[in-house]
Formats: structure tokens, C-alpha cells, sequence
């Protein structure tokens, strides 16, 4: 399943064969940058809030911070303590693939927007369980592709260590709740696939349109 999901996602993006991203320097990657760290901030001020409050919506914030310190990882945190050769968009590039600023923005947007969403429902429902799976799922698609890449090239993949310390737990936490809430493995299972498949698409459209 990883390995398709590397070369699924391989086959999204356009290749690269120059040194260095056209993309690093330009205004919309620092705006990004920015946007990331502040969301992250953001992020986790509210749920460090919810968390003292004992607020259930406590969990409903868990994806929103997972997300955007990710992002901080692989545009921040990465190029500033491995060097600019470790931003998302210079590895990829220099690893043969071409991510454009603008599909970044646009593919972090939908994925930002899909975990605010869990805010909506109650997060003692079963709707909240089934929508807190999906969205895990999401997110751990990309896991599979930052994980996958880093064992197949035996270095370290920007995004890798809040893959594997965010985003499995909250996609096991997700599966958790389904079981509890659902009772049907038959449904955690097809939500995991549905959500993995979603992330790609996302990509997909992204790139096209």
C-alpha cells in the first residue's frame, strides 16, 4: 500500500531536472512559510485552551495542530535545521519531482479546511467519530508517502517525524473511536481507504486544474 502510494503520488507531479526548486524565492513561499508557523501557533494555543478547560473539543483540535506543525516541519523546521536542501519543495525537487508554490497552497488549504470541519459535530456523536476517521485517513496517506520515501532513500523526509508522531496516533485514535462508537471494523476500514484515497485526489485535481 505505501509503495503505491509513492508511485501514485510520483505520477501527480511534474518532473524536475534542474538544482533547486524556481519556486524557493519567490513571495508566495515566504507568505507560506509565515501562514504555516502562525497557523501552528494558533493551533496550538487553542488547544493547549481546550485542554485546560477539559473541553471535549479538545480532540476535535488535534488534527488542526497535527497538520500545521507538519507543515512547519517540512517549510520550517526542516530547512533551518538541515539546510535549504531539506525545504519540502527543494527535496522534492532535487529527488526529480516538481511541486509548484501555488499547488501547495492550494492542497494545504483543502486539508486545513477538512480538520476545521470536525468542529462541527459533536465529538460524542458517531458522526464525529466517522468524520475524525476520515480525516486521520487524510492525513495519514500522506504519512505513508513521507515514511515510504524516507525508507526506500534511507534519509530523513521533510514531514517524516510528525508523520510518525501525529499522524498515526491520530488515525489509530480515529480507528479507536469508530470501533467504540460504530462497532464495525467493515467501517473503519472503508473510511481508511476512502480517506487515503481522498488525499491523492486532491493532489490530482490540484494539478489539473
Amino acid at each position: 500500500m505505501i509503495r503505491l502510494a509513492i508511485i501514485f503520488s510520483l505520477l501527480l507531479v511534474t518532473p524536475a531536472w534542474a538544482n533547486g526548486n524556481p519556486d524557493i524565492d519567490g513571495e508566495t513561499v515566504a507568505l507560506m512559510e509565515r501562514l504555516f508557523l502562525a497557523f501552528a501557533v494558533g493551533s496550538a494555543l487553542l488547544a493547549g485552551f481546550l485542554k485546560a478547560r477539559s473541553s471535549p473539543f479538545f480532540l476535535s483540535a488535534l488534527p488542526l495542530f497535527a497538520l500545521t506543525l507538519h507543515q512547519v516541519e517540512e517549510y520550517v523546521l526542516a530547512p533551518a535545521l538541515l539546510g535549504v536542501s531539506y525545504h519540502f519543495l527543494n527535496w522534492a525537487f532535487e529527488a526529480g519531482l516538481y511541486v509548484s508554490a501555488n499547488s501547495v497552497v492550494w492542497v494545504n488549504s483543502v486539508g486545513i479546511a477538512s480538520t476545521l470541519i470536525i468542529f462541527a459535530f459533536r465529538p460524542a456523536s458517531k458522526v464525529f467519530a466517522l468524520v475524525f476517521l476520515f480525516v486521520s485517513a487524510t492525513l495519514i496517506a500522506n504519512a505513508a508517502f513521507h515514511l515510504g520515501v524516507a525508507t526506500l532513500q534511507s534519509n530523513y523526509s521533510p514531514g517524516m517525524v510528525t508523520s510518525l508522531l501525529l499522524y498515526i496516533p491520530l488515525h489509530l485514535k480515529g480507528v479507536s473511536l469508530v470501533l467504540e462508537r460504530a462497532q464495525s471494523f467493515r467501517v473503519a476500514a472503508a473510511l481508511t481507504i476512502y480517506g487515503f484515497i481522498a488525499h491523492f485526489v486532491a493532489i490530482l485535481l490540484v494539478n489539473i486544474l
